[in-house]
């Protein structure tokens, strides 16, 4: 019985933990969601991604062309990883950069009007576990295809 009891609480410890993470990814989803709207209005990604990037798991917002190019810089979130700051900052100036290999890249465009999220994966951009939340617009007025992306601190699952 005390056996039991103990799996019964680590169970139920694993179910309120995958709860309280499923509850942070619809928050930063929402929030995500609420940018891309603010984007269509033609307010600039900085501006438009404010709330987003206050957000604790939040690293960093960008947007890349149809080819998968980074169009601008990338807009770092209050708690990017600290990594930043040493070996991985050549890549914080990522205007230009191919992420055209990239799943979440592909994914968006496979599925446009879709937010995509990624598989963890080692990010070059921090040099920490993440997920990518992304989004292809299709045919932007004047702008062709954009994908517009935010990269999620994952280091910490």
């Amino acid at each position: 019985a005390f056996l039991s009891q103990g799996l019964t609480t680590t169970s139920l410890e694993v179910d309120k933990a995958d709860h309280n993470l499923h509850q942070q990814i619809k928050s930063v989803t929402e929030r995500f969601e609420d940018m891309l709207v603010a984007i269509e209005r033609n307010v600039p990604l900085a501006i438009a991604a404010k709330a987003l990037l206050s957000m604790h798991l939040v690293a960093r917002v960008f947007v890349l062309d149809g080819d998968g190019c980074q169009q601008a810089e990338t807009v770092q979130g209050a708690f990017a990883p600290a990594s930043l700051q040493n070996r991985f900052r050549p890549l914080a100036h990522a205007e230009g950069a191919s992420w055209a290999k990239r799943p979440y890249f592909r994914r968006a465009m496979i599925e446009p009007g879709m937010v995509q999220i990624s598989r963890p994966y080692l990010s070059v951009a921090g040099g920490n576990l993440c997920r990518t939340l992304s989004y292809c617009r299709a045919h932007a007025p004047h702008h062709g295809v954009k994908v517009v992306c935010c990269d999620i601190n994952w280091s910490d699952f």
